[in-house]
């Protein structure tokens, strides 16, 4: 079975659900840069009944295997799904990143990151 398969890519949920990664198109080389991901271009519901279970960021690199650089589990559902770091890197890359609402399954984003 296909990852693809997993993702739910249904456009009248997509807004509330899609992460969104802010992060500079371009870095200069081992210097720090920061990371901030949201859960939808429109504020997710964080309720008891409807909230993101979990945010996984992984590093995707050239000839390195996808490494998981952070896990975020906000519980109680009352944090809002939203996660700031900083990251710095060796080379060129591309962010992934999943998340997961309890009502309406795995949705995910990813952006490149190239070199200044």
């Amino acid at each position: 079975m296909s990852l693809e398969k997993l993702f739910n890519r249904n456009p009248e949920e997509e807004k509330r659900h899609k992460p969104v990664i802010e992060v500079p198109d371009r870095v200069e080389p081992n210097k720090e840069f920061r990371v901030s991901i949201k859960i939808g271009e429109k504020p997710h519901p964080f309720t008891f009944n409807h909230y993101i279970s979990s945010i996984l960021v992984f590093l995707e690199q050239e000839n390195r295997p996808p490494l998981l650089v952070l896990k975020f589990e906000p519980f109680p559902p009352t944090i809002p799904p939203r996660i700031e770091f900083y990251l710095y890197l060796d080379r060129p890359s591309r962010l992934h990143v999943v998340a997961s609402c309890n009502l309406h399954g795995l949705w995910e984003a990813e952006k490149e990151i190239e070199f200044t």
